[in-house]
């Protein structure tokens, strides 16, 4: 399965056409075949259900089991956003009890925990699989992981998903506090931290410092505020510490704002000069969009509007 499923998406690699499929295309040559890949058959409808109810809506492929729900896929052609997709599947899922779901438009997978309960549902995306963008052996084996039938249905799929988001919350959770917690640190003025620095400074340069000046360098060293976790209980942010677009400092938006100017550029010029993804600069070019502080041509070429 593994080999077969590499060489598959090492052609969809090198496929110049990729990115012109209509959605229709999209399913035929790279959602079908992939899920056959993965153990799928995708000729039977107990295993792929296409177009399966939920209510007056449907979604485009209900994976099953025992006429159990087990995954379900929304299906978008390449050129088209996945942002604002979202809420629908997770809603069709969460009334399902399915726990798994995916939004894909070929090219990019976004894959979800719908019946996360507590959070937004933008929150219950756990993982990204970009098959253009990232290497094959990843690509496979996280497809194996997540969307494979036998994985599926022995619950290991549900377990790595699970994983996946518990480690990525607690990454983010550390990330936030650790600025928190040195500003603790330095602003409590504690003794070990004094001594280990006068030391160090002794040794480099033979002058012992004050611990008055080792203390006021320490407050000095403090992470700026708009670099810490919000405020839970205030939405005020500060003015000074954004850019033009609002986005804070230091952030992956803005790092794609900075990369704007009224001059047109392509969303891979954006790509390049960032070394972020396509559906996260597309993302944010979306919301940019919906703002109206930019405009995109037919072509996808990106300015900012005068």
């Amino acid at each position: 399965m593994v080999q077969q499923l590499k060489d598959f998406i090492e052609k969809l690699k090198s496929n110049p056409k990729i990115s012109s499929f209509d959605e229709a295309s999209t399913k035929q040559a790279i959602v079908l075949p992939m899920l056959y890949l993965l153990g799928w058959d995708t000729q039977e409808r107990d295993d792929v259900t296409p177009e399966y109810s939920v209510g007056n809506r449907r979604v485009d492929y209900a994976l099953r089991n025992n006429n159990k729900n087990k995954f379900f896929l929304e299906v978008k052609k390449p050129s088209e956003d996945l942002s604002g997709h979202d809420k629908q599947l997770l809603d069709y899922s969460f009334q399902q009890g399915v726990e798994l779901a995916t939004l894909t438009n070929g090219i990019t997978w976004w894959f979800y925990l719908p019946m996360k309960g507590g959070v937004e549902w933008a929150s219950r995306k756990f993982y990204t699989i970009d098959i253009i963008q990232q290497e094959i052996d990843i690509v496979s084996s996280k497809l194996v992981a997540l969307l494979s039938k036998d994985n599926l249905l022995s619950g290991e799929a549900v377990k790595e998903a699970e994983s996946i988001y518990e480690d990525r919350l607690k990454k983010k959770t550390i990330k936030d506090t650790l600025p928190e917690a040195w500003n603790k640190i330095i602003s409590d003025t504690d003794t070990l931290l004094v001594d280990l620095l006068t030391e160090t400074t002794e040794k480099i340069c033979g002058y012992k410092p004050e611990i008055d000046d080792v203390k006021q360098f320490l407050k000095r060293s403090a992470i700026p505020e708009p670099l810490l976790p919000p405020d839970k209980n205030s939405r005020k942010r500060s003015n000074t510490n954004v850019d033009r677009f609002g986005r804070r400092l230091g952030t992956q938006g803005a790092a794609i704002d900075a990369t704007l100017s009224t001059k047109p550029k392509t969303i891979e010029e954006i790509m390049k000069e960032t070394n972020l993804s396509r559906s996260r600069v597309r993302g944010h070019i979306n919301w940019l969009r919906k703002t109206k502080f930019v405009e995109i041509t037919d072509k996808g070429v990106v300015c900012i509007k005068p």
